[in-house]
């Protein structure tokens, strides 16, 4: 169960290209639940559901659970560089929680990395727990969708 602006979905998880990633899309939050190694295919198929959901909303949340992650390979960080080198940025927030301290250390420099090689200055927000990475999801959907109004 996921719980995001106070309400709780049971969590459809798919697979990620077949591996071991696991994603799901909940109207305009993309999850994406790492296991292991993350390679080129996988962000691409990740930014394919990102355009997906920025079409039909405007923008997209990404919010990752990144306790079972590894690294990005170089392949990764370069298909994120060449895909965004010359596209206009949505408002896109990722939301990351789950990292180890030397993981939020090698994420600031691989975000500095892609604002270099890119036109693209990703906002990203880093949590310590999953609970903190919800709060600020539901904040930022509140300011995306002023209007939205969580089921009861």
């Amino acid at each position: 169960m996921a719980e995001v602006d106070g309400t709780t979905a049971k969590t459809p998880w798919q697979s990620l290209n077949g591996g071991a990633h696991r994603f799901w899309v909940d109207r305009d939050v993309l999850w994406w639940q790492l296991v292991g190694e993350v390679d080129a295919p996988d962000l691409i198929k990740l930014m394919e559901l990102s355009d997906g959901c920025t079409e039909q909303f405007g923008y997209c949340l990404l919010i990752i659970d990144c306790k079972h992650g590894a690294s990005v390979t170089p392949s990764a960080r370069r298909a994120v560089a060449e895909r965004n080198r010359d596209r206009p940025t949505p408002r896109n927030i990722t939301v990351l929680y789950g990292l180890s301290a030397l993981s939020r250390g090698l994420i600031a420099l691989t975000m500095r990395a892609i604002t270099l090689l890119s036109a693209v200055r990703p906002i990203i927000r880093v949590c310590a727990t999953e609970a903190e990475a919800l709060a600020v999801m539901a904040r930022e959907r509140a300011t995306a969708q002023p209007d939205y109004q969580p089921p009861r």
